[in-house]
């Protein structure tokens, strides 16, 4: 950006042929944080309809904790639009600190990028006595399933006549890996091959 340009909403635009994205960006002038908000939940990833339990934490950067002080917390996820969920409005107490608790929804859209996952998006903004406001985000991802599992073949398809190699690789919804067993089928033959996962959560099957 120039050194002086115009506050405001910018648009970008990206174009591949005939696809085309668009992303609405906000420019305005920065202003430096007065204190720190932290979001913490018990768990890195949540099945549809959990319960959450967390917690909210806000300190000055001297250390002193923003006691008192108004908080206003939503939920909500994106499919085609932001689908809010929740919103609920509390104090903090003398140690700067909140209880949150609620219900990821029954459905989250998943995502292409995110390999299946559907992302819940948690925020939370904190009004000091100074009527001063600074927000904390967090988002969280929401699966049906504990393991997530992918499954690609060697150069991206099976070629026949030469041997192929099937690249596996086995990760928690938190993106963590996970040293799991893998029990693959070919249906077409019948075939059924094992592989066990290392710590980084890949394998492979010849």
């Amino acid at each position: 950006l120039a050194g002086e340009v115009n506050s405001g909403d910018y648009k970008i635009s990206a174009a591949l042929g005939t696809v085309s994205s668009e992303k609405t960006v906000s420019v305005e002038h920065y202003v430096l944080p007065k204190f720190k908000v932290e979001l913490k939940t018990e768990r890195a990833y949540y099945q549809p309809g959990a319960h959450v339990s967390g917690t909210l934490q806000a300190a000055y950067f001297f250390g002193k904790p923003v006691a008192n002080a108004s908080v206003v917390v939503e939920g909500y996820s994106f499919d085609v639009q932001r689908n809010d969920a929740f919103r609920s409005e509390f104090t903090t107490d003398e140690n700067g600190q909140a209880l949150i608790e609620f219900d990821i929804p029954g459905y989250v859209a998943g995502s292409e990028l995110d390999g299946g996952l559907g992302r819940f998006y948690v925020q939370a903004s904190v009004t000091d006595a100074t009527r001063h406001a600074e927000t904390a985000r967090l988002s969280l991802p929401v699966s049906q399933s504990g393991l997530v599992i992918q499954a690609v073949p060697e150069g991206g398809a099976f070629r026949m006549g030469v041997e192929n190699i099937l690249y596996l690789m086995a990760s928690y919804p938190d993106g963590s890996p996970a040293e799991a067993e893998f029990m693959v089928q070919f249906y077409d033959s019948g075939q059924t091959l094992s592989a066990q996962a290392g710590p980084y959560g890949l394998a492979e099957v010849r």
